[in-house]
């Protein structure tokens, strides 16, 4: 049996495609909410030790917040909030 338009067969039943797979959000800095592979739910994952979900995706978190750091020789550079990035 065929599921109708708009759903797609999930674990064994036709349910309501509701999001587009491979999607993602971030719950908050440690979990990542992602659609399935067929669009009919969303799963959280944890973003796992040394990451933090940002910008809906997990990153490396590369440095300290507000840590800082000399860019050649005239720049300061400090860490992001989340410890993804250096901003000047």
């Amino acid at each position: 049996m065929a599921c109708p338009d708009g759903q797609a067969c999930d674990e064994g039943s036709c349910m309501d495609i509701i999001c587009t797979p491979g999607d993602s959000t971030c719950v908050d800095l440690a979990t990542i909410r992602v659609c399935n592979d067929t669009g009919t739910r969303y799963v959280e994952e944890p973003c796992g030790s040394g990451y933090v979900c940002e910008d809906d995706t997990c990153k490396l978190q590369i440095c300290i917040p507000g840590m800082t750091q000399c860019s050649g020789t005239t720049t300061v550079e400090v860490c992001n909030d989340n410890g993804t990035g250096w901003e000047s």
